[in-house]
């Protein structure tokens, strides 16, 4: 019985293996941990993060201040997320990759700062670029905990990018952004 068992199992990562991306998969190869589901935090927790933290946060480097990644049940979001100001204000980054002529459309979400001392911090503004090729300020308004989509979209020119997500407030309560991805257009 644990013969058939083992084979069975086999068998299916073998076939999951030799299965092609899916499109959602292809998203993932711009954008990687966008989830923040690395480093996993226990609930109604947080971790700290600096830049020069090790271990870090996957795939995202913190280039100034310190940032905070929030467990799913802090956050109120269906998947862990980052408040740009840990201590202070602070910045995230990934290199991202892309083809150059293709239109690349970055989405995300976003709220005011969900932890209790936040309740009577004013909404938070953030900057997200996209080194050399998109900018763009954004500011998160309504109620705390109300995760709302947002989206910066460039046309490539090169293969590789900083990708940036930086606080334009001081103090520990920054905006709070989750399930950061990215997906090629075909231009036509």
């Amino acid at each position: 019985m644990k013969r058939v068992a083992r084979g069975a199992l086999l068998a299916a990562a073998l076939l999951a293996f030799s299965l092609p991306a899916s499109p959602a998969g292809a998203a993932d190869d711009i954008v990687r941990n966008g989830e923040f589901e690395a480093p996993f935090v226990p609930a109604y927790g947080l971790a700290t993060f600096a830049p020069y933290t090790t271990p870090g946060i996957p795939e995202w480097r913190v280039a100034e201040g310190t940032v905070d990644v929030y467990s799913t049940q802090l956050a109120g979001f269906y998947d862990q997320a980052v408040d740009l100001n840990g201590g202070s204000r602070g910045a995230i980054t990934q290199v991202i990759r892309t083809t150059p002529g293709k239109t690349v459309h970055l989405s995300w979400y976003h709220t005011r700062n969900t932890h209790p001392v936040c309740v009577n911090e004013p909404p938070q503004s953030y900057d997200v670029s996209v080194e050399g090729a998109a900018e763009e300020v954004f500011t998160t308004l309504g109620r705390i905990g109300n995760w709302q989509p947002k989206e910066l979209t460039f046309r490539a020119t090169r293969s590789r990018y900083n990708l940036t997500f930086s606080s334009d407030v001081q103090g520990v309560c920054g905006a709070l952004i989750s399930d950061v991805q990215g997906e090629a257009i075909t231009n036509s």
